[in-house]
C-alpha cells in the first residue's frame, strides 16, 4: 500500500508531538533539578557551613541534565534514537 500524503503528514505530526513531549519532560526534569538542588543547598547552609556537600550532589545530577539536553536537542547525533 503506497504512503499517501495524508498518512505521511500524520506520521510527521506524530513525530513532532513526540519530540515536543520529550522537550516538555526535559523542562520538568530541569525544574525538579533546580528546586531540589536549591533545597539541598539551603539545608546544607542551615546545618553546617564547614563543608558544602550539596555541591557534589548538584554536579552529579547536572551531568545527567546535560546529557539529556544533548540528546533531546540533537546536539550529539549518537545520543539520539534515530
Amino acid at each position: 500500500m503506497p504512503v499517501t500524503s495524508t498518512t505521511a503528514l500524520q506520521n510527521e505530526a506524530t513525530l513532532a508531538f513526540a519530540h515536543v513531549r520529550r522537550i516538555k519532560q526535559f523542562y520538568v526534569y530541569l525544574t525538579h533539578h533546580v528546586v531540589v538542588t536549591t533545597m539541598l543547598f539551603i539545608v546544607n547552609i542551615l546545618t553546617s557551613t564547614a563543608y558544602i556537600w550539596a555541591v557534589w550532589r548538584a554536579l552529579g545530577w547536572r551531568g545527567g541534565v546535560v546529557s539529556q539536553a544533548l540528546a533531546i536537542f540533537d546536539k550529539v547525533p549518537f545520543l539520539t534514537a534515530d
